[in-house]
């Protein structure tokens, strides 16, 4: 849910794939974006994210991207990360810039262990890395499960 400066609440509809505007009085004004994989279509949505510009994002988890819509619910870009396996933590939007963290899940590095890439970034209005704030990779052992509480995190860096 999220709320636009002219007091229209967005919500959004996990099951239908679709984002509700209500008007501050709670009246449907309409809804806007559908599922589908064409431009301004979405699948597996998982929350909404403001860049500010008037227009909306779905964050979408798999396969993972930020799909713009205008708010007459025509396509306005589209932000995919370098991995559609790309798992988003946290995304924040303010004044035309995108704030980012999360984790690539790579493929076995050797038998019984995985690599996952661990990132913050910020992303340019059109959805591209504009800066690279913290990142590392990270190697997980499953032979036995070795838990590295320390490794998922950027203490110290």
């Amino acid at each position: 849910m999220a709320a636009l400066p002219d007091g229209t609440v967005l919500v959004l509809d996990h099951q239908l794939v679709q984002v509700l505007m209500l008007g501050p009085d709670g009246e449907l004004l309409g809804t806007v974006g559908r599922k589908g994989e064409g431009p301004g279509e979405i699948q597996n949505p998982s929350r909404l994210v403001l860049p500010g510009d008037g227009r909306i994002g779905i964050l979408q988890l798999y396969p993972a991207a930020i799909v713009f819509l205008n708010r007459d619910g025509t396509p306005a870009g589209r932000y995919e990360p370098e991995s559609p396996s790309f798992l988003w933590m946290q995304v924040r939007m303010r004044g035309g810039v995108i704030a980012a963290s999360g984790q690539i899940m790579g493929q076995m590095a050797e038998p019984g262990t995985s690599v996952e890439r661990l990132r913050i970034v910020r992303l340019d209005g059109e959805g591209a890395i504009a800066a690279t704030y913290l990142q590392k990779d990270k190697t997980t052992s499953w032979d036995p499960p070795v838990y590295d509480e320390a490794a998922n995190w950027f203490a110290g860096q």
